[in-house]
C-alpha cells in the first residue's frame, strides 16, 4: 500500500524506489524453494472418509431435524465403510449433531462410538458441549481413539459478545437473549489416530496461521471443520476454501475440509485441492491422507521475520527523515 501511494504522490526518487521495490518482491516470490520442500511425508497414509450432510441452515437446530440430521451421518458413514472397509479416520464436519453432547451421550454417541470401535476406526464429529458456566463448540473423537478440541479463537458477535457488562443487561431487556461460547485452552493435546498427530481448527480459526502454527511441527496432518451453511452460494465459503489452501502450503501439511455443506475435501500440501464432494449435496469420500513432518520457514519463526522488517524499515525511514531536517 505504501509503494502504491509513493508511485501516485511521490517525488521521482521515491516513485523509482517504490517500483523498485514492487518488482524486487514479485520477483522474489517466483525464486522461493517450492513450500513442500521443506517438509517430508511421514509414514504411510492415513484411510480418512469424511461426510457432508447438506443440512440447510434455517433447519438444522430445529428439534424435529434432529433425528433425521443424526441418522443421516450415521448412514452415510455406514455406506462410507461398506465401501471402503479399510478406512481408519472418518470426520463429520462441525456441529454435526445438532444437540448438545449432554443430550445425546447416552444414546446416540454410544452407538456410533461402539460402532467405531467394533470396526477398528475413529469418529470425530463436531457438538456442542455445555458444562458449568461454559458452552464450548467441540470436536469429539471417539471409538479406537478418544479426545476432545476446544475450539480456542471464536468469532466476535457470533459465538460471543465482546460488550461491557451493562450492555449485556441492555441487551436481555431488549429481549435479545444469547449464550456466549467459551474459549478453549490455547494449549491443547493432540488427538493421535494411528500415530498421527491431528492439528484440528474449527470453522474460521484457519483464518489465522499463528492459531494453525501453535500445534506444529508436532501436528503431521491438519483437519478444518465448518459449516459454512450460513453464506449460502456466496463467495465466503469459496474464500474461506482459499484460505484453507494457504494454511496447508505455508506448513507443508496437507489439510482435511469438512463442510456440511461446502466445500468438503483434501487439499494437498502444496495447496492444491486434490479431491472435493460438491456443494449442497450431502455425500462421503474416502481418501489417502499422508501426514508430513519437518517445518517450514513460517513453521519455524511465524511473522518474526515480518516483524523485523517492518522494524528496520521505520528505523531507516526515521533515520532519511532526520537527515533531511
Amino acid at each position: 500500500a505504501g509503494t502504491l501511494l509513493l508511485l501516485w504522490r511521490g517525488n521521482r526518487l521515491a516513485r523509482i524506489t517504490a517500483l523498485g521495490a514492487l518488482v524486487a518482491v514479485s520477483i522474489s516470490i517466483f525464486l522461493l524453494p517450492v513450500p513442500g520442500g521443506w517438509t517430508q511425508p511421514q509414514g504411510e497414509p492415513l484411510a480418512v472418509g469424511i461426510v457432508q450432510g447438506n443440512v440447510p441452515q434455517e433447519r438444522k437446530w430445529l428439534f424435529t431435524e434432529r433425528a433425521p440430521t443424526m441418522q443421516r451421518y450415521r448412514g452415510l458413514s455406514q455406506e462410507l465403510l461398506l465401501e471402503h472397509p479399510e478406512t481408519q479416520l472418518i470426520i463429520w464436519p462441525e456441529a454435526a449433531i445438532p444437540a448438545l453432547y449432554n443430550e445425546v451421550r447416552g444414546g446416540f454417541l454410544v452407538d456410533m462410538a461402539q460402532w467405531a470401535e467394533e470396526n477398528e476406526l475413529t469418529l470425530i464429529t463436531g457438538i456442542l458441549q455445555k458444562q458449568p458456566g461454559k458452552l464450548y463448540n467441540t470436536m469429539r473423537a471417539m471409538g479406537e481413539v478418544q479426545g476432545i478440541y476446544r475450539k480456542r479463537h471464536l468469532v466476535p458477535f457470533g459465538e460471543f459478545f465482546p460488550v461491557p457488562d451493562f450492555l449485556r443487561s441492555f441487551l436481555k431487556g431488549i429481549n435479545l437473549d444469547y449464550e456466549n461460547l467459551s474459549h478453549g485452552p490455547v494449549r491443547q493435546s493432540l488427538i493421535q489416530v494411528n500415530g498421527v498427530g491431528l492439528g484440528i481448527s474449527i470453522c474460521f480459526e484457519d483464518v489465522f496461521g499463528g492459531d494453525i502454527r501453535r500445534d506444529l511441527p508436532a501436528a503431521g496432518l491438519l483437519v478444518n471443520v465448518t459449516n459454512d451453511g450460513w453464506f449460502a452460494d456466496s463467495s465466503a465459503p469459496h474464500q474461506h476454501l482459499q484460505i484453507a489452501r494457504m494454511r496447508a502450503m505455508e506448513t507443508g501439511r496437507e489439510l482435511i475440509r469438512v463442510s456440511n455443506r461446502g466445500v468438503s475435501g483434501r487439499i494437498a500440501a502444496n495447496g492444491e485441492l486434490a479431491e472435493r464432494l460438491p456443494m449442497f449435496k450431502s455425500g462421503q469420500v474416502a481418501m489417502q491422507a499422508q501426514a508430513y513432518t519437518g517445518s517450514t520457514p513460517f513453521t519455524r519463526w511465524g511473522d518474526r521475520p515480518l516483524w523485523a522488517f517492518a522494524g528496520l524499515l521505520l528505523l531507516a525511514c526515521v533515520l532519511l527523515g532526520q537527515r533531511r531536517t
